[in-house]
């Protein structure tokens, strides 16, 4: 018996928290790792710097009327779909999957995300003086990326052994329809940087950057600083069926937990 607690020892002194401490009632820190809380913190940083780097030209210019400000929160907005569909998945790919509940972990992880993203984009109602619909599209998108995202990372979670293959797999499929996707399309001239109409711009749509920013962009014909068509919500009720379809069935297939395998978590 002291042998064992010699040989335990020091694999729980191994891993240590930011302040040098082992954990007190479990061989690592694993249990900690997969929870929210600390999401949740970098999260509220990064949607604080955010927001500091979207607003820190408006203030340097020493003008903080409307037509100023809202092309500040379009690029706030943007960085929040980045952060969405790219860090979360980044941050989430670096650490061990979590084989034993993917879905629940996953879930936790958008509501921590979705939660202060709102709070932060719908004050700009009255902020930016966006319409009430505009906001709500923006929010859809964010949505609809948000499940998109969360299908690949609940897959990621059951499937990998935590090899550098399934993370990069992963990280490129986040990257690649965030930031290769609307650059292929310009590319190619479907991504059209002529004056928004009433339609939806073809290929703006189909990436979390580009979509958010079609939802915000300034069409000033409409005389309103932003506008939404019907065309536009059929785009996103089409989106919305879509990746919902995709996370509910991500979430069957990752359901319960596999045989002989525990999670990190789970090995006290």
């Amino acid at each position: 018996m002291a042998d064992e607690t010699r040989e335990s020892a020091p694999s729980a002194e191994a891993d240590l928290d930011i302040f040098g401490k082992p954990p007190a009632k479990h061989r690592d820190w694993s249990h900690r790792r997969r929870e929210p809380r600390g999401l949740a913190l970098a999260w509220t940083v990064y949607l604080m710097l955010a927001t500091i780097v979207a607003l820190v030209p408006m203030v340097l210019s020493g003008q903080l009327s409307g037509d100023v400000y809202r092309p500040s929160a379009r690029v706030m907005v943007v960085l929040v779909t980045v952060g969405l569909t790219v860090l979360w998945p980044v941050l989430r790919v670096s650490q061990a999957p979590q084989g034993a509940r993917p879905v629940l972990d996953v879930v936790r992880d958008l509501g921590v995300l979705w939660l202060p993203a709102m709070v932060l984009l719908w004050p700009q109602s009255v902020l930016a003086g966006w319409p009430v619909r505009v906001v709500g599209a923006a929010s859809v998108v964010l949505i609809v990326w948000g499940l998109v995202s969360g299908a690949g990372l609940m897959i990621w979670h059951r499937h990998s052994r935590g090899g550098f293959a399934g993370r990069l797999v992963l990280t490129t499929f986040c990257v690649g329809i965030a930031g290769v996707i609307p650059l292929v399309l310009a590319t190619a001239g479907v991504l059209s940087l002529d004056a928004p109409a009433s339609l939806p711009s073809a290929g703006w749509v189909w990436s979390p950057v580009t979509g958010v920013w079609e939802m915000l962009r300034e069409r000033p014909w409409s005389g309103m600083p932003a506008a939404v068509s019907g065309a536009h919500w059929s785009v996103l009720r089409l989106q919305l069926l879509i990746s919902g379809g995709v996370f509910f069935v991500s979430a069957i297939v990752c359901r319960g937990k596999p045989r002989g395998v525990d999670s990190p978590a789970d090995r006290r």
